[in-house]
């Protein structure tokens, strides 16, 4: 995945607010994943499961869940061709 893509904005809009686009596409989906692992923590035993793969790590819940939402971001944007992206960005 090249930065460029990593860095597009997730909500593009003109320029008339200091320059800022505010959060890019990889920072949106990284908060979907997010979403989504903390939503299956269900049950003690599904919190567990997540303490167990933090500890594997060095890491706590907090720390892994982050970490694994960006590895799903990297993910999205890799598998999504530039055509999709510049579909989805309005570019096209």
């Amino acid at each position: 995945m090249t930065d460029d893509k990593k860095y597009k904005p997730a909500f593009p809009r003109d320029h008339r607010y200091n320059g800022h686009n505010g959060m890019t596409l990889h920072e949106h989906f990284a908060g979907l994943a997010m979403q989504g692992i903390v939503s299956s923590i269900d049950s003690e035993e599904n919190y567990q499961r997540l303490k167990n793969l933090a500890q594997i790590d060095g890491l706590s819940v907090s720390e892994w869940i982050a970490r694994d939402a960006h590895k799903q971001a990297d993910a999205m944007l890799a598998v999504n061709s530039d055509t999709d992206a510049q579909a989805y960005l309005g570019e096209k």
